[in-house]
């Protein structure tokens, strides 16, 4: 073998190591690229993993978003409507209440009417009786009668004939009831009689000219018994009288009247009246009022251990 082949054969064989070595390389590089390429397909997965988990966490956020948003709608229409329903159930209440008053209304007052028509035609019947006495010569009798004669209750005819016929009459049995009541009242021991007499001088003639005394002697009377709630509409009627010593005893008679029917706060003011005007009756109606106070005391302090005991 010559120079020249032997160097050919090197440079081949060279040539041999070096394809070798770049296959070698080739391959390595084709390993390495599957391994790339299974590196990427697991991630791959992992993403698509990851996506399907994040879809679902979505999904599931988006439903729990309008189960809450649901939830608040029905909420807030569940409220709408519990007022509504509330608000319909306290009309019909208010309703209920006010027939029940207009109801209660109309049978007072149909009761007031049906007293009035019996009271009408108790007093026509009355009348009647009066008449006939008159007629007969009776008049002690028509007289003791003529208190239950009210000319209210009558109709315009029969009050014009009655007063024509009795007005005279009336008049002068309410002055003979008035002086044995007035009698009566200065008798001890007779003032429930005196009342009764004084009631029945009203009663004939409401407006006759003794009707002040009449009134303030009842009141009086009353006050003394005390029968305090029979005194004070009395006494409210005189409560304006024109005599100032007088005036201001019976301002101090309603006081106490109001008083003992347990209407504290008028009294107060009746009596601090009094007071302040400082006129014969302030003393008494500053012993009348402290006395009050202090029963107003008394009462809250023996209702304090109770609440206390209660707590």
């Amino acid at each position: 073998m010559d120079e020249t082949t032997g160097r050919e054969l090197v440079d081949l064989k060279r040539e041999v190591l070096e394809t070798r070595n770049t296959v070698i390389k080739a391959d390595n590089q084709v390993k390495n690229l599957s391994l790339d390429v299974k590196n990427f397909e697991r991630r791959f997965e992992l993403i698509e993993k990851r996506g399907k988990f994040t879809s679902l966490a979505v999904n599931v956020f988006i439903g729990l978003v309008i189960t809450i948003a649901a939830y608040l709608v029905f909420s807030a229409r569940s409220r709408s409507y519990i007022a509504d329903a509330e608000r319909a159930q306290a009309d019909a209440q208010q309703a209920r209440d006010s027939a029940q008053k207009q109801s209660e209304d109309l049978n007072r007052r149909l009761a007031e009417l049906d007293a009035q028509k019996k009271k009408a035609v108790d007093s026509a019947s009355v009348s009647k009786k009066v008449l006939d006495l008159l007629d007969q010569g009776n008049e002690k009798a028509a007289v003791d009668m003529l208190d239950q004669v009210n000319l209210t209750t009558l109709t315009e005819l029969e009050a014009r004939l009655m007063e024509k016929r009795v007005g005279d009459l009336r008049k002068k049995a309410a002055e003979d009831a008035y002086e044995q009541g007035r009698k009566l009242a200065e008798t001890s021991g007779r003032s429930a009689e005196a009342v009764d007499m004084l009631k029945k001088s009203l009663a004939l003639d409401p407006n006759f000219r003794y009707v002040v005394n009449v009134r303030y002697l009842l009141a009086t009377e009353l006050f003394s018994l005390k029968r305090y709630d029979e005194a004070e509409p009395v006494l409210r009627e005189l409560s304006n009288i024109r005599d100032p010593s007088l005036r201001e005893e019976i301002r101090f008679l309603l006081g106490a009247s109001l008083a003992q029917t347990q209407k504290v706060d008028e009294a107060r003011r009746v009596l601090g009246e009094i007071i302040a005007a400082r006129g014969k009756y302030a003393s008494q109606a500053k012993t009348y009022l402290q006395a009050m106070e202090l029963a107003e005391k008394n009462k809250q302090n023996a209702g304090a251990p109770a609440q206390a005991q209660g707590g």
